[in-house]
């Protein structure tokens, strides 16, 4: 299994996401980690959901990401042939938030107080780090004195993370952290030429990935990369010593870390060190990188797909320290991925179906893994979900077009 590029690539990478080339879904879960199956317990199932088609449509329309309030971002394409931001509330529908001045604009992360992340171009032609907010409009972030910059997650007091490239090195790039009072910051490199910001949390602590200054055994002999957490007090610090690749996604309000190492995903603590979650008996778990990713809650929660043995099929499962990795299945195919996990324990992501068709849906743990539905079309993708049950993505028409999808579930 070809490893997933690293999140100290900054660009903002969208995969597609139809399944191919998948067999029927099968029910022996052998493997070489602990796991268990998803149990279901009494409860209003399966739960009522409400589709709703947010008004971004194009060939590659998408809604990203949602905060607990309902405040819904993503991007779609404009005439032109430019992409554009947009901010949808149930309330006040659709906004397009333009750009700095050069016509482009990507979103993928908006936090509580509804500010918004990510990069537009600007009437000189160069892509920077930018922050948006109703009231406020546009904020250039600036570079760390190279050409572009990308934000990538906003915390709850505004600190802003992301990448940027630096003077002097036009193929180098840094994190950064920016603060409104101290602008932005570069945090530097585990020793390589290039590292990433990925995510934070509300105390300061980024995590990403760096290239080290060594490089690969295995042709084509990459430089190596290690998944880091920086801190204040501490500065940057090595989380995946002694591999090829590491790299970290993720990190909730307790300082836990989720990431990759080689090719399962990792559990980081500053007591428990580094945990290897495993897979469902295959030889690779993962996650999907939307430019920002939630697969992990604020009850140390995570979520992701895994292969099974043989290495032909894999599913969406969900990790918890009392019952390790659980095989979350899928909706009558093959394969299936998890997206996202709401801190109220709902995920979502996409399966393949019976019919070969790939859908969006909702797992509980209550009434297991629900089928969402799309906008009559074959395909669909939820990529965040809140702890009320909005759920967030897109969704094919009948007419084959891409549309940012909304779905209201209850309870």
């Amino acid at each position: 299994m070809k490893r997933l590029s690293g999140a100290v690539l900054f660009e903002v990478l969208l995969t597609s996401l139809a399944v191919i080339g998948c067999g029927q879904s099968t029910a022996a879960l052998p493997g070489n980690s602990p796991q268990a199956s998803a149990t279901l317990t009494s409860a209003s199932c399966p739960p009522k959901i409400r589709i709703i088609d947010l008004g971004a449509y194009g060939r590659k329309a998408i809604a990203l990401a949602v905060n607990e309030s309902g405040q819904v971002v993503g991007w779609s394409p404009v005439p032109g042939d430019s992409i554009q931001g947009f901010f949808w509330t149930k309330q006040g529908g659709l906004v397009e938030l333009g750009s700095l001045g050069g016509g482009s604009s990507e979103v993928s992360y908006v936090n509580a107080s509804g500010v918004v992340v990510g990069y537009s171009t600007t009437t000189g032609g160069q892509t920077h780090a930018a922050s948006w907010t109703m009231n406020g409009g546009w904020t250039d972030l600036g570079t760390l004195g190279g050409a572009i910059s990308v934000a990538t997650m906003v915390s709850p007091g505004g600190q802003i993370v992301g990448t940027s490239g630096i003077s002097g090195d036009q193929t180098a790039r840094h994190p950064f952290s920016w603060t409104k009072q101290g602008g932005m910051v570069d945090l530097g490199t585990l020793g390589g030429t290039s590292s990433g910001a990925a995510a934070l949390n509300g105390s300061g602590q980024v995590v990403g990935s760096s290239t080290t200054g060594a490089f690969s055994n295995t042709p084509p002999y990459p430089q190596v990369q290690h998944a880091f957490s920086w801190t204040k007090q501490d500065g940057m610090v090595d989380l995946t010593p002694n591999v090829e690749y590491g790299a970290s996604y993720a990190v909730n309000e307790s300082g836990q870390v989720v990431g990759i190492v080689e090719n399962h995903v990792f559990s980081w603590t500053k007591k428990g060190g580094l945990v290897d979650l495993g897979t469902l008996g295959g030889t690779y778990s993962g996650f999907l990188n939307y430019g920002h990713t939630r697969p992990i809650n604020a009850r140390g929660e995570i979520i992701g797909f895994a292969y099974l043995d043989g290495d032909l099929e894999y599913h969406a499962f969900l990790w918890t320290q009392q019952e390790g990795m659980i095989d979350l299945g899928t909706l009558g195919g093959c394969c299936s991925t998890a997206t996202a996990v709401s801190n109220s324990g709902k995920v979502v992501g996409y399966s393949s179906t019976a019919s070969g068709d790939t859908h969006p849906f909702l797992w509980t743990k209550q009434c297991g893994m629900v089928d969402l539905g799309t906008l009559g079309g074959s395909y669909g993708s939820a990529v965040d979900v809140n702890s009320s049950g909005l759920v967030v993505g897109w969704g094919r028409t009948a007419t084959n077009e891409q549309h940012a999808t909304a779905w209201e579930t209850s309870p």
